[in-house]
C-alpha cells in the first residue's frame, strides 16, 4: 500500500520542481524511502547551520562575495545590447545562457533553453569565456 501511495503522490508533483524530479528519479529505481529520509536530513542540517533569517543573510552575503570573487557581477551590469551571457538565478542551481532585451530599465532578461526564450529575473552575470 506504501508504494501505491508514494507512486499517487508522486504523479501529482510538477515536474518543474526540482524535487519531484529527484522524488520520480528514486521511486523509479526503487529508492524513494532513502530519497525522502536523505531530503529530511538535508532539511535538519540546514536548520542548525541557519537557524534563523539572520544566519541565512550571513550566508548569503558570504555566497555573493565569493560569486564576485569568481567573476560574477550583479545583474544590473549585464550587457545591455543583446550580447549573450551566463546568469544564475536565486534558487536555480544552474548557470544559463541569458540576454537583455529592451531600453534599460524595462528589465527583459531572456534566459536561452534547448532553442527556446524564456522571461529570467537572475540576480549575477559573467560574460562567457571567448574559448
Amino acid at each position: 500500500m506504501l508504494m501505491r501511495s508514494a507512486s499517487a503522490a508522486l504523479s501529482i508533483l510538477p515536474m518543474t520542481c526540482g524535487y519531484s524530479r529527484v522524488l520520480q528519479a528514486a521511486f523509479k529505481k526503487g529508492r524513494l524511502m532513502q530519497k525522502l529520509e536523505d531530503i529530511r536530513a538535508a532539511k535538519a542540517r540546514r536548520a542548525v547551520e541557519f537557524p534563523d533569517h539572520f544566519e541565512c543573510l550571513r550566508a548569503m552575503v558570504q555566497l555573493r562575495q565569493r560569486m564576485y570573487e569568481l567573476g560574477w557581477g550583479d545583474i544590473v551590469y549585464c550587457p545591455k545590447d543583446g550580447t549573450v551571457f551566463e546568469a544564475v538565478e536565486f534558487g536555480s542551481s544552474g548557470v544559463h545562457d541569458c540576454h537583455y532585451e529592451g531600453e534599460w530599465p524595462t528589465e527583459s532578461w531572456w534566459l536561452h533553453d534547448g532553442g527556446d526564450l524564456m522571461p529570467s529575473r537572475p540576480i549575477m552575470f559573467r560574460l562567457k569565456s571567448k574559448t
